[in-house]
């Protein structure tokens, strides 16, 4: 659309179009801007069936393991999250990440988890070693707790984990 007001010449004649100039339907056509506030599409860590294990029956020492796995619930690939396993005694928390299998990002203790090679809905099991960092009295019953390391969002829990740390 020209500015103001347009004149042409119309192919195979002698005269002239003349273009009125923009009208307001021309010139005021709603838009509308869409913008993800997500990163890529693909399920997130709510659409995947968590599972925890603890390394034994009992926590009977300072360092323990955990392993954590996924497999995702929906009808789309997933995005492996990052995530952080966390001892509790009540609300406080008693230990502190030292390694992982694979992904273990030493700087904050979170894990950063991968999916299965050849798979798009399942997440490779990883084994975290935990240490214990606060004292508390024994024998007590603790809780296990997977979260999701960018909202803090808790994904699992396991409770009434036995805790009987000998000297």
């Amino acid at each position: 659309m020209p500015w103001g007001f347009g004149v042409f010449k119309v192919p195979g004649g002698a005269r002239a179009y003349f273009h009125g100039g923009l009208s307001l339907p021309e010139m005021a056509v709603p838009v509308v801007v869409l913008a993800p506030t997500t990163g890529a599409a693909g399920a997130t860590s709510s659409d995947i069936a968590w599972t925890i294990m603890l390394g034994s029956r009992k926590i009977s020492a300072r360092f323990c393991s955990v392993q954590i796995s996924g497999q995702g619930t929906g009808l789309f690939a997933i995005t492996p999250p990052r995530v952080r396993v966390e001892i509790r005694a009540r609300k406080d928390v008693i230990s502190q990440p030292v390694a992982a299998s694979y992904g273990f990002i030493e700087a904050t203790g979170d894990v950063q988890l991968r999916l299965k090679e050849g798979e798009s809905r399942a997440i490779e099991p990883d084994t975290v070693t935990l240490m214990i960092t606060q004292e508390i009295p024994q024998p007590a019953l603790v809780s296990l707790s997977l979260l999701d390391a960018v909202t803090g969002r808790e994904l699992k829990r396991l409770d009434k984990v036995e805790m009987a740390i000998s000297i």
